[in-house]
């Protein structure tokens, strides 16, 4: 897990340093990041050899926050946790699910991490964020 690991660490710094992602969610990484950030970084580790992950996003009690991570068996990865004052980890990979669990009071999504499994106009706008993301990160 540590090349996983190393991997969404540099695509979360391409998200970053890309000029304009063409996505508003980005715009403010990792604030409100995590619904797009998700499928975006699922589809880069499943083209880098890290396997299938699966994309889950759920609602927090109380205050309804919603937020989505990754995951694969029984390991969690996260680049957005950051956006709450209680998470400092730029990259949270673990398979201690207590924070996360906080936000499956309202379950909302489970599907595969990638970029295709949205509506069109969804996958178009996610296909184009990362064409450009991944061309800050071929630069890296």
């Amino acid at each position: 897990m540590t090349e996983v690991r190393s991997a969404a660490a540099a695509f979360r710094e391409a998200i970053i340093e890309c000029p304009d992602t063409g996505l508003i969610s980005l715009r403010d990484f990792p604030n409100g990041s995590c619904g797009d950030a998700s499928p975006l970084l699922g589809q880069f580790l499943q083209e880098q050899g890290h396997g299938e992950w699966i994309y889950v996003s759920g609602c927090r009690e109380g205050d309804y926050h919603s937020h989505a991570w990754l995951e694969q068996e029984s390991w969690l990865l996260d680049i957005t946790a950051d956006q709450f004052p209680d998470v400092a980890e730029p990259v949270v990979l673990t398979q201690d699910r207590t924070w996360h669990s906080q936000f499956l009071h309202r379950p909302m999504k489970r599907l595969p991490a990638r970029i295709d499994v949205w509506d069109e106009y969804t996958t178009q706008n996610l296909t184009e964020a990362y064409g450009k993301i991944m061309a800050v990160y071929e630069r890296q």
